[in-house]
């Protein structure tokens, strides 16, 4: 145990440095909860249908436009300038990308001193889900699934090396950040990390 401890000891210090780890009773032990609610008006113009995700810095909401069209809002959760920053450069690369396999941005506007960038959103699923349902049936004879899977590999292979012709690297790809709409197209979201 002691040795086990001894190894485990650079690992442990360095989260609770960055605050990774945290004791039970600490605030940043606490859920991180939406700052906005069902119902309510975001920048004057979108209503709240629900809370997506919330992380410490932004958070995603599902709302209506005016017109009825749904979209997604990032919010940043302050006012922090670098916050900001992030999502003004998100939104010069949803420009950037223009019509290519991407969330098409609305705008990038503001909620009081908080940024909000306005995508449409993609009913749909995130391609590891999507995946994982169409295995779960492959392996249970359906041949049509095991095509469908095979689809979906290659409009992510397609959407990426779309987003790389462009001269751009996605920087954060994972597969929550593709979505496969409810036709079977493959749609990337979230290039807050993007670099050329």
């Amino acid at each position: 145990p002691t040795l086990t401890l001894d190894a485990l000891y650079p690992v442990l210090f360095r989260l609770w440095e960055d605050r990774l780890l945290v004791s039970p009773d600490d605030v940043d032990a606490s859920p991180v909860e939406s700052t906005f609610m069902p119902g309510e008006v975001v920048a004057g113009t979108y209503t709240v249908i629900r809370n997506v995700q919330a992380l410490i810095d932004t958070e995603v909401h599902v709302a209506s436009a005016r017109d009825g069209q749904f979209v997604a809002l990032k919010v940043a959760r302050s006012g922090d300038g670098g916050i900001m920053s992030r999502l003004e450069h998100e939104a010069a690369v949803l420009r950037r990308l223009g019509a290519a396999p991407v969330a098409r941005l609305i705008a990038l506007t503001t909620h009081g001193d908080r940024a909000v960038l306005v995508t449409e959103w993609i009913n749909g699923l995130d391609v590891g889900a999507q995946a994982r349902n169409l295995r779960r049936a492959a392996s249970d004879g359906d041949d049509q699934a095991r095509h469908e899977l095979l689809a979906v590999c290659h409009a992510l292979a397609d959407a990426v090396g779309a987003v790389h012709s462009l001269g751009l690297v996605h920087g954060d790809l994972s597969p929550h950040n593709a979505l496969v709409d409810t036709a079977g197209t493959v749609l990337l979201v979230d290039f807050g990390l993007a670099r050329d």
